[in-house]
């Protein structure tokens, strides 16, 4: 009997959950990176590193995304499969040469992709509304290409990884969660940003959002 693939989910923040991710084609198994879980992943898992409110710099404050940057890099650099939301995307470009930085606005909300180039796993996303919600965003080495796109970088592959800055795994009990940490409505607001509404909009998505996430890392991880 062949053994089922592992997906193996890295939490960075306690309130940054797995979300709509999940499927019984697979193993799923939930670490805690301030736990220093990384001698438990082993190179033929796929591993999805999930969001934060933490920028990727923020290792003083942080100290455990220092040593997750270390394993990510060589997990990334011997073409293992990894996926990176948000935090995860921003660390990812960290460990490839690139920069993760705060940008000067929050993005937030949902919206459409620009793509600049052909994937046939990543076109999942193509014509299709996506949930944002940032502050920081990231620089790419020269050579590693941005497949999509809005003002800022959303979508990039280097090896077998693939970073989304964007949360395709937003739920509604997500969204209320993050929106119920400190200062985030303030943040919001002073950007006058349209919270009811977004959620509103969030509410009528969920389940296509659910269905999108989930058909994408079936695909991605090569499940039959």
């Amino acid at each position: 009997m062949l053994r089922m693939k592992r997906l193996v989910l890295v939490q960075n923040d306690p309130i940054v959950t797995s979300g709509s991710i999940q499927s019984n084609k697979y193993e799923k198994v939930v670490y805690q990176a301030w736990d220093n879980p990384w001698d438990s992943i082993n190179d033929d898992d796929n591993v999805v590193v999930l969001g934060g409110h933490m920028g990727a710099y923020d290792i003083d404050k942080f100290p455990y995304l220092l040593n997750e940057k270390k394993w990510l890099k060589d997990f990334v650099s011997n073409n293992n499969n990894l996926l990176g939301i948000c935090l995860g995307s921003q660390m990812l470009a960290d460990a490839i040469g690139g920069r993760a930085y705060l940008a000067k606005e929050v993005e937030f909300g949902i919206k459409k992709l620009k793509f600049s180039s052909d994937n046939d796993l990543i076109n999942k996303f193509n014509n299709q509304d996506v949930f944002m919600w940032h502050r920081d965003s990231f620089t790419l080495p020269k050579e590693i290409c941005v497949i999509a796109s809005t003002d800022y970088p959303q979508i990039f592959k280097y090896k077998s990884s693939i970073g989304i800055q964007f949360h395709p795994e937003v739920t509604i009990e997500l969204f209320d969660n993050w929106i119920d940490s400190p200062g985030a409505i303030d943040e919001l607001e002073l950007h006058n940003y349209d919270i009811k509404e977004v959620r509103s909009r969030l509410s009528e998505l969920e389940s296509t959002f659910s269905h999108l996430v989930n058909s994408f890392i079936e695909q991605w991880i090569e499940v039959d």
